[in-house]
């Protein structure tokens, strides 16, 4: 829902690191939070989140969709993708149980 509160509200928005920036604090901060806690364990669920992420990514880099694949993006703009996110937090959670 915010990514498309994000979409409505700043159509004329072309700055890739502003369009980054807001996606970064206002959807990705929703959906990585506390995954440690609640991470999905259906496959459904997964990937609805995942979608979620891939629009994202297609609306911060909008102007050059068509030319690149989707790993493409997600190594332009520095992210990877959410499930191996979500992974790299479990370890990182469960490692800081262990020092």
């Amino acid at each position: 829902m915010l990514l498309a509160l994000l979409k409505r509200t700043c159509p004329l928005l072309n700055n890739v690191s502003a369009r980054r920036s807001l996606y970064l604090a206002l959807v990705k901060s929703q959906l990585s939070y506390a995954t440690q806690v609640w991470s999905p364990d259906k496959i459904a669920l997964k990937t609805q989140i995942e979608r979620v992420h891939r629009r994202a990514i297609w609306w911060i880099l909008k102007h050059c969709v068509g030319v690149m694949s989707y790993r493409d993006r997600l190594l332009l703009l520095k992210h990877l993708p959410l499930t191996f996110d979500r992974r790299l937090k479990d370890l990182d959670f469960f490692s800081e149980w262990f020092h």
